[in-house]
């Protein structure tokens, strides 16, 4: 059955991700609104009829985290949390990114969690991203970041694990983006190892221009470089 986390419902949670550990899924759930500074985060098990397990991770994290992207890299299951800044920030300021590594204790379907990554993800005071999603190419992984309006801007970070610890490089100088984009999804298609990743983008209607969506695929150009394909 879903149990609570102290007085949290299931309604209360304002975030959710999933994501699977050692081929078990689980479901990562966090509670921005609550009336402390530091609000709850949990992970439980999802059971074959469709609810949660017992919790088998639990925190308390400062409000205004409200992006959240699941990885895999070198075996391991990470999730990044980031502060946009659309919501008010406690404890970290906005801007502010979080990367737990989430590994299986051999016990069932219990959870070893650390923090790999805790600072700032982009600057506090400058525009911040509002979208953070992750995918794979070449077997590499990677993050795809965007923010619309006047100051919009699109990157992609290049994610690698060297002695233990994160690295991350820009992977995609040259790509451009338009300043309406409202919905960001990269997902797979194709199973093994290797499957295909695509962008999925989406912009609203504004005025009288109307709503329109994008797919591509990630490729490489002449000089190496990352780009999109349609």
């Amino acid at each position: 059955p879903i149990e609570s986390c102290g007085k949290a419902s299931w309604s209360s949670w304002t975030a959710l991700a999933s994501f699977a550990v050692a081929g078990v899924d689980y479901l990562f759930e966090h509670m921005d609104d609550c009336p402390e500074v530091r609000c709850p985060a949990r992970v439980a098990p999802v059971l074959a009829d469709g609810t949660l397990g017992r919790p088998v991770w639990e925190a308390r994290w400062g409000r205004g985290f409200d992006v959240f992207t699941p990885f895999r890299l070198g075996g391991a299951t990470y999730l990044l949390a980031y502060k946009s800044g659309t919501r008010p920030a406690e404890i970290e300021q906005r801007g502010a990114g979080r990367i737990v590594r989430f590994a299986p204790t051999g016990e069932g379907p219990d959870l070893e969690a650390e923090v790999v990554f805790d600072a700032a993800w982009s600057p506090s005071i400058g525009p911040t991203w509002s979208h953070v999603r992750a995918f794979a190419f070449e077997g590499d992984v990677h993050l795809l970041q965007y923010r619309g309006g006047e100051r919009h801007a699109v990157e992609v970070v290049q994610v690698r694990e060297e002695s233990g610890a994160l690295r991350f490089r820009e992977a995609a100088p040259g790509l451009a983006w338009g300043p309406d984009w409202d919905v960001l999804e990269t997902f797979p298609v194709g199973s093994g190892p290797a499957p295909r990743w695509f962008v999925l983008q989406y912009a609203g209607q504004r005025g009288d221009t109307p709503p329109r969506v994008e797919v591509s695929a990630w490729a490489r150009d002449d000089a190496g470089e990352l780009v999109q394909t349609l």
